[in-house]
């Protein structure tokens, strides 16, 4: 791995840590949504979420994208759409 990788990986995924468990206080066993889950730091924080116990939702502006995560959750397309938390309740019960 280049020293230009290296940087790329480790702000992503610290990043990811700082977001969601320094100060999310994310804990094992939560839901997580990730908006952006196709770029460098919504995969980081997708995997983040699944090595710390927790289900992380992808939700990205197209199907196709949200999907190149890792597979560790369901995936809400179109996060523009979701309106509310009874919209990310439909697309919950569709994801799962």
């Amino acid at each position: 791995m280049s020293i230009e990788h290296t940087g790329v990986f480790r702000g992503a995924y610290a990043t990811a840590y700082h977001a969601l468990l320094q100060r999310g206080r994310m804990i094992a066993g939560e839901w997580v949504l990730v908006h952006g889950a196709a770029g460098g730091i919504g995969i980081a924080a997708m995997q983040v979420a699944k090595l710390f116990g927790d289900v992380g939702i992808a939700a990205d502006r197209l199907p196709e994208l949200a999907r190149q995560y890792d597979g560790s959750g369901p995936i809400a397309t179109n996060p523009r759409l979701v309106r509310g938390a009874d919209d990310l309740v439909e697309i919950l019960k569709l994801a799962l």
